[in-house]
């Protein structure tokens, strides 16, 4: 049983002595001769593997022996003994009762063999008893010894380190690989620790440390048990360091080490084992100076030493006077020894040090301490802490290109170099909607912990996702810092996120957020920073030097008056923290302040080090800061440091337009150039044509193609010469990456225009030299008819005629319209074909028009087999013309693989626009043409070479769907909608999806790559000029946006819906509307034990109802047979053999305004009834009739449900009392077909047996547990209302509907998973409508929701196709990028809706920042998409939804949106619900998906093609 604290005792005594520790067991037990028999006992003898050296087991097989061990080492004068359980636990015991799988070349170690281990029933039962009969020997013994003497003993449970690291990797090819998780020496902890307090212990001691991540697992689990047992014991701690003083396998230094543990605040800690004495006395003169708990010193005696008596050097002489120096020093407070201290040489230790007073705790400046095998002080000299942040996704491209592409290696050396240039803590953040952050957080930390160049500084966890930060904090063996929490949850949410981290030992930055938002202004900052400090320091317990606020680095000089005191709040708010909250620190983000400037290095530059320089005047502690964007204050130059500081400081409302127009200077573009300066117009015309287009600026195009007119003879002369080498400088430069593709679209724009304006005046003259060449041409070979001698000249006159088209059932378009303004302006007739167009329209098109190039775009992945239709039918023509394949889910390696070994000609993977002019040219060029094919064709030849080796190893499907994800189901409650069916948003407001817009994908289809600052509104890239491209862009978009909304250019329609569900293995199942969703599983094999998912992992199982053992079969009223009435007995309606619905109710559970409703109207329908039969209107009787049957269910029923007046049954104890009566004699006196105990009313399909009558049968269910409720209840006084409602069942469809209503009565009042429900599983009827095998029911109880959805952007093609014709080609794409935003953005605020409405999240709990950032729970994966590739399933949902009547977006046969700008997707809302992806499908699983989706292998391969591994 669990011993008292004696945290206090303990306390005092060593406040008067040094304690003494005990020895050595091992070396002790082998003085006694022992051999393996002796340890296998009777009851191990049988065992496969030795156990002599499991000295653990001798508790059990030889408890005699092990204490006597105990009685000797008490008597030489021990005050606290330890367990005999340094290997305890289920893995370390593994290594003697389980086969090693390396031995037998059966695999590896790893965790799935541990988390085995752990599960192992004899393990588990052996670890416990070996630890709780420890304890007890070892408590009987203290308690003895303890009484004889008058000296109080202790029983220290011993907690080893385990035979398992989880700092290093045994792999080493594979640093980062660990043969068992955080989580699983956690459980096996846990166990051994519970079994040592069951057994007795006093103290917890965690010791001989190797590892400091296994330790902190071990400290992990001691607070977990105290948490969850509502108990605590003293703790200590122990580490074994080398010679360098480092844990012998971490290698974490003493002050590191004791940084990592402080937070536990241990009885001691201390060092043992590894080293002699005079080895360990420097490390034990660092630690007893720095700790401010109690040290304790338990050497080995000397070292090993096989020819001694013990193994070891020393003597007990020898210990004597080495512990004597020890205690002298004033290192000690605990003294003993370990390997090779037997009892004598403890008796020897006990005597050395008694005459030594016992060390003082010393008190240490309170600081923020922390550690990564290195300690990291934040003392006064060490001014700013800059943390390094380069090892983050978000503040990083180069780190997180190289995180995506898989290369970690390079990614750590980017830590690496941080470290390297001083950083003292680097931040690590994965925040990234293509990186798994917890694997790659997990990952990632193992790695790192192999490089002791970076694992020396302590780690920032950074990520908004709960779940990242504890997969970081569990890989770290040191004390980092958590990057961040907040009260945005509210402060039960906090606070346990607070303990949490100190759990694991961590300090914690704090954002300065609350339930209304995000801090702006001074007051609002201090006032949550507050109110956080005294929720951590006073009810958590937090240490207030670990407290890190963030006030928020809010950019200036955005153009809003709001936004002008940012900085200035900042700093007056970092002062009033130091000034009030002791010990806090202050940090944040330095580079928030200057996203106004993005691409304006020096100005950014400035701004960072003059704010810093004020933060840090203020009081500011750190942040997180890229030293590489850091100017020297003092080398600022004046007037911009001026300007800068007039800004940060908000001197005066001009300042940010002064800042704005010096930063042009350090742009190196002025103003002026860019707006007012018109220098350009005194240049020649030739020169104004150039600018005009180099820049896009179409506002004097006319005139200056008028005038060029007029100077040259031709107006085809204008086109040819300025015009064409204006062209010419804009490809130049766009292929340079010199221009960007926005610029090249308005160069696009202004040359469409100018020719548009020649084009009159070109017409005749163009047509007499298409007669002149045509004659030229036929004269040479007479052959050639009228039309193709036109068609030839026509395209001489370009650079080349490329027929470009979307594939049939796909209608994006966006890329290959940018495609297409790409090589226009470089000279090529770009004949567009459209959308949807299928194969023989694009081929007899491009035959008819001579195209020298054929070019196919698609989005969705029913287009690559469209694609691969092309090709072949290519080949069947004997075309050789080149084809070019482009599109978002196009790459190389599919173009190789899957199209080109289709056709015979030169096929082209083109990955963007910017590659379209290079590889057209050069495929049109006789030099260079040939060479460049066969340099394709050798690389399509590598990439079908790598893929055909299958280098991914995958899984059967069996063994994925063992592996499906283990959530904890039996303590989850779905999340229960506001409604089920769906809702439609017609018209849905335009102005409210703008705030909603996600811009970084609109500048990606302009290829303008980086990450758009909602905040700052500005492209997050290293590249400043497109920096700057795409601040232009931005603001013609949102003009165009302004004028979408107010002149109601496009119509926004959705539909969303939540429906009942449950799943059925790898399907969803929607009973209530005979639907079903088909999901993938995961078939890659996953070595890090992560699990295999599908979909419907994320939807609760049905629940399957045990199989009754009778058949229920239903009886109905006869045609010939009478109805009787009772006057004496209730209910009032009877038949013999018939089936009844029945429902009571408690006697208090319906207001009187109620039930005088329903008499009232009961009366009315009656006398309607009665009036209808005298004057014989049969339908008008029979109307009356059906509404008095569903009179009850309206009135009575649906204010049962809503739970008015008195409830007892919600009491689980009253709803078992009252389900033990109705269920005490079914199948005796009468069978349930169905029944539902509900709070306030009881719902009975029922059929009384023979000699037993509905009145008597309901009676007794009445009086038993109105007896038996109203003693639980302790009340007196009716229970029951007397009458019941009953009703004869009179057919098939009555009795389903009743039996119907009364399932999912507790669902429709919000009560899912409930347990005092009944549905019989085999039903047969009289009735004639169904046979009684047609009639068997569905053994599957539905359990969750699920959702789904369809919006729709409308008119944005139309008004695209009209802007075309205007040559406005610029704002034709960017009006369908706009539309694909909108209809972004519908889906989002769609889904933020459905959040709310399915009741797990609040109106305004995130902000539009996080919305898009998809920080909350749930998931809307879209059919067709990773997480489910078959579009297909699209059908299910639009047929569910009826969503092309709802939202006016329609279905292909590609099963592609029409329009284009639309969205689908399902709803999840289970809390661990993810985006994944299914990739290298094997052909089990795609026969299994066939078989249940009905089709054949040819179909199911068709549609699943791009994602088959075989």
């Amino acid at each position: 049983m669990p011993r008292p604290d004696a945290t206090a005792e303990l306390t005092a005594a060593l406040k008067q002595r040094i304690l003494v520790l005990d020895g050595a067991m091992g070396t002790t037990i082998r003085g006694y001769g022992l051999e393996e028999t002796d340890a296998r006992g009777d009851r191990f003898k049988g065992n496969d593997k030795d156990l002599l050296n499991n000295g653990d087991i001798l508790t059990l097989t030889q408890p005699d022996t092990i204490g006597d061990i105990h009685k000797r080492f008490l008597e030489a004068g021990s005050d606290i003994i330890e367990t005999n359980t340094f290997s305890g636990t289920a893995i370390s015991q593994s290594e003697f009762f389980v086969e090693d799988p390396r031995e037998t070349g059966k695999g590896r170690k790893d965790p799935e063999f541990y988390q085995k281990v752990i599960e192992n029933p004899f393990l588990q039962d052996l670890a416990w008893e070996m630890n709780v009969k420890s304890a007890q020997l070892c408590r009987e013994w203290c308690d003895r010894i303890g009484t004889e003497t008058g000296v109080k003993r202790y029983v220290a449970g011993a907690i080893g380190p385990l035979t398992v690291s989880l700092s290093v990797s045994p792999d080493a090819e594979d640093a980062g690989f660990r043969v068992a998780t955080f989580d699983q020496l956690v459980a096996d902890y846990s166990h051994q620790i519970r079994a040592l307090i069951e057994g007795g212990t006093d103290i917890l001691m965690v010791e001989t440390i190797f590892d400091a991540l296994n330790a902190k697992a071990a400290l992990v689990a001691t607070q977990n048990v105290f948490e969850k047992d509502g108990l605590k014991l003293p703790i200590m701690i122990s580490a074994a360091v080398g010679m360098g003083g480092e844990t012998m396998i971490s290698a974490q230094k003493i002050e590191a080490m004791w940084n990592a543990v402080r937070h536990v605040n241990p009885l001691s800690v201390g060092l043992n084992c590894s080293l002699g004495p005079d080895k360990m006395r420097p490390f034990l003169s660092e630690l007893s100076g720095l700790a401010e708990t109690f040290v304790s010193a338990y050497p080995n005696a000397g070292m090993p030493n096989p020819l001694a008596p013990t193994g070891f050097d020393l003597e007990p002489k020898d210990m004597n006077a080495q512990l004597a120096d020890f205690a002298s020093a004033g290192f000690l407070n605990f003294a003993g020894g370990c390997c090779g201290n037997t009892p004598e040489h403890v008796a020897a230790i006990a005597e050395g040090v008694k005459q030594h007073a016992p060390r003082e705790i010393v008190s240490q400046e309170p600081l923020l301490r922390l550690s990564g095998t290195e300690a990291y002080n934040h003392t006064d000299d060490k001014n700013f802490l800059m943390i390094g942040e380069r090892t983050n996704v978000a503040g990083s491209p180069r780190f997180r290109k190289l995180v995506q592409q898989g290369k970690l290696e390079d990614a750590l050396s980017v830590a690496r170099q941080q470290v390297d240039n001083g950083a003292p803590v680097i931040d690590i953040c994965f925040d990234d909607g293509l990186i798994d952050g917890v694997s790659m957080m997990t990952r990632f930390l193992q790695l790192v912990q192999s490089e002791p160049d970076i694992t020396k500084v302590p780690i920032t966890v950074d990520s908004s996702k709960w779940e990242i930060i504890e997969a970081g904090l569990k890989c770290l063996q040191g004390k980092g810092i958590v990057n961040s929490i907040s009260m945005k949850e509210g402060e039960e949410a906090f606070k346990n996120q607070a303990r949490t981290i100190m759990k694991y030992g961590a300090a914690a930055v704090v954002m300065a957020f609350d339930e209304n938002g995000q801090a702006a202004t001074y007051e609002e900052k201090i006032r949550i920073c507050e109110r956080a400090y005294h929720l951590l320091v006073d009810e958590v317990g937090f240490n207030p030097q670990d407290i890190i606020f963030d006030p928020n680095i809010l950019t200036v000089a955005t153009g809003i008056d709001e936004h002008n005191n940012y900085a200035v709040d900042f700093f007056k708010a970092t002062k009033w923290i130091k000034d009030n909250l002791p010990g806090a620190k202050v940090s944040g983000g330095v580079s928030n302040v200057s996203f106004s400037f993005r691409g304006n290095n020096p100005v950014r530059e400035a701004m960072h080090s003059a704010f810093l320089y004020h933060a840090g005047k203020a009081g500011m502690d750190m942040g997180i800061v890229n030293a590489g964007m850091l100017e020297v204050y003092d080398d600022i130059e004046p007037k911009l440091l001026l300007a800068v500081e007039d800004v940060l400081l908000n001197r005066d409302p001009g300042a940010t337009e002064r800042l704005l127009d010096l930063a042009e200077e350090y742009k190196g573009v002025k103003k002026e150039v860019q707006s007012a300066d018109l220098e350009w117009r005194k240049a020649t015309v030739e020169k104004r044509l150039e600018y005009a287009l180099l820049k896009g600026i179409d506002n004097f195009i006319t005139e200056d193609t008028e005038e060029a007119r007029q100077k040259y003879d031709k107006p085809l002369h204008v086109i040819e010469g300025p015009l064409m080498d204006g062209m010419s400088v804009v490809g130049d430069l766009f292929g340079a990456g010199k221009m960007f593709l926005p610029q090249v679209v308005k160069s696009a724009r202004v040359m469409k225009k100018s020719v548009a304006y020649l084009e009159p005046f070109m017409e005749k003259e163009k047509e007499v030299k298409i007669l002149a060449d045509m004659k030229v041409l036929q004269a040479g070979d007479p052959s050639i008819s009228d039309e193709d001698a036109r068609i030839h000249v026509e395209k001489s006159m370009t650079a080349g005629r490329v027929v470009m088209a979307t594939v049939k059932g796909d209608v994006h378009d966006i890329g290959k319209n940018i495609v297409g303004v790409v090589l226009a302006c470089n000279g090529f007739e770009v004949i567009d074909m459209g959308v949807m167009v299928p194969c023989d329209k694009i081929l007899d098109t491009a035959i008819e028009k001579k195209a020298d190039i054929i070019g196919l775009s698609g989005l969705i992945t029913p287009s690559l087999d469209e694609m691969v239709n092309v090709a072949k039918e290519m080949e069947r023509r004997k075309m050789k013309l080149p084809l070019l394949i482009g599109g978002a889910t196009t790459s190389p390696a599919h173009t190789a693989v899957k199209i080109a070994e289709h056709y015979s000609g030169p096929i082209v993977h083109v990955l963007d626009a910017s590659r379209s002019v290079p590889v057209t040219t050069t495929l049109l060029s006789e030099e260079r043409r040939e060479k460049f094919i066969a340099e394709n064709n050798e690389k399509h030849e590598k990439l079908r070479a790598n893929f055909n080796k299958k280098d991914k190893k995958t899984i059967s499907l069996d063994d994925a769907r063992a592996n499906r994800p283990d959530f904890d189901w039996s303590s989850y409650q779905p999340a229960k909608p506001e409604f089920t069916g769906t809702r439609i948003m017609d018209n849905q407001s335009l102005r409210e999806l703008a705030e909603y817009i996600d811009w970084t994908p609109f500048f990606h289809a302009w290829e303008l790559r980086g990450v758009w600052d909602r905040e700052a509104k500005v492209l997050k890239t290293r590249n400043s000029e497109a920096a700057a491209v795409a601040q232009d862009l931005y603001k013609d978009a949102i003009a165009l946006l302004e004028e979408i909304i107010t002149k109601k250019k496009f119509t926004a329609r959705g539909v969303y819906g939540f429906f009942p569900a449950y799943a059925d293995g790898d399907d969803v199942v929607l009973p209530d509307h005979d639907t079903t969703f088909h999901t993938l599983r995961q078939q890659i094999d996953k070595t890090s034990g992560k699990p295999h998912y599908a979909l419907s992992d994320f939807i609760r199982d049905g629940d399957l109802r045990s199989p009754s053992p009778n058949n229920f079969h239903a009886t109905y009223l006869k045609d010939d047979q009478k109805i009787k009435k009772s006057k004496e007995r209730l209910p009032h309606w009877f038949q013999k053999d018939s089936t009844y619905a029945v429902t009571f109710r408690l006697a208090d559970s319906l207001p009187q305004t109620v039930i005088q409703s329903y008499r009232l109207e009961k009366e009315h329908l009656n006398k309607l009834r009665r009036e209808a039969q005298a004057d014989g209107n049969s339908a008008q009787e029979q109307d009356a009739t059906k509404q008095l049957e569903n009179l009850y269910n309206e009135k009575i029923d649906k204010a049962l449900d809503q739970g008015h007046g008195e409830c007892y049954m919600k009491d689980s104890t009253v709803a078992q009392i009252v389900t033990d009566a109705i269920t005490h004699f079914d199948g005796e006196r009468y069978d349930l077909a169905a029944w539902c105990v509900m709070s306030n009313h009881v719902h009975l399909l029922i059929k009384p047996r023979v000699g037993h009558s509905l009145s008597d049968i309901l009676k007794s269910i009445k009086n038993f547990s109105a007896t038996e409720a109203n003693k639980h209840l302790d009340r007196t006084g009716t229970f029951w209302k007397k009458e019941s409602y009953d009703h004869i069942i009179r057919d098939d469809k009555d009795f389903w509907n009743q039996l119907e209503y009364i399932k999912y009565n507790p669902i429709k009042a919000g009560l899912d998973n409930y347990q005092f429900v009944f549905v019989h599983d085999d039903i047969s009827c009289d009735g004639d409508l169904r046979s009684p095998s047609q009639t068997r029911r569905p053994e599957v109880a539905v359990t969750d929701y699920i959702g789904g959805f369809v919006v729709g952007i409308h008119g944005a093609d139309e008004w695209a196709a009209e802007l075309r014709e205007k040559h406005e080609v610029d704002s034709a794409i960017m009006v369908q990028a706009i539309a694909d935003r909108l209809a972004e953005a519908f889906a989002e605020l769609l889904h933020h809706r459905a959040r709310v409405a399915w009741g797990y999240e609040r109106p305004n709990e995130f902000n539009h920042n996080e919305l898009i950032k998809e920080i909350y729970r749930g998931i809307r994966p879209a059919p067709g998409y990773p997480s489910q590739p078959d579009h297909t399933e699209k059908e299910a949902l639009f047929k569910l939804l009826d969503a092309t009547s709802a939202s006016g977006v329609e279905l292909t046969e590609s099963c592609a949106m029409h329009p284009g700008s639309a969205v689908s997707g399902l709803l999840f809302s289970h809390p661990e619900s993810k985006y994944f992806a299914i990739s290298d499908l094997q052909k089990d699983q795609v026969e299994d998906y066939a078989k249940r989706k009905g089709w054949d292998m040819i179909t199911a391969e068709k549609w699943l093609g791009p994602w088959l591994g075989y």
